[in-house]
């Protein structure tokens, strides 16, 4: 469960691998928070999705990335 902006809410896909909720909404994350608590299958499933998509940030994956986007923004600096 996480608040819908900044680096998490990126990572989490709605209903999938997780829950996103308003940024600064104590309600929304509260009743979020209830209804994850009380839907076991909701929560069997969210965990199920999460562990799989886990598997694609391995810190191989997020340093091979990173590089690639520092040549990205290397390239483009160049270009100007």
């Amino acid at each position: 469960l996480v608040a819908n902006g900044g680096g998490s809410a990126d990572i989490i896909k709605h209903n999938y691998n997780g829950l996103r909720c308003k940024a600064d909404s104590f309600e929304e994350f509260y009743t979020m928070t209830l209804n994850l608590l009380d839907d076991k299958i909701l929560y069997c499933n969210l965990q199920k999705n999460a562990i799989e998509s886990s598997h694609t940030f391995s810190w191989d994956v997020i340093h091979n990335n990173l590089i690639e986007h520092y040549k990205q923004q290397i390239f483009i600096n160049n270009m100007k």
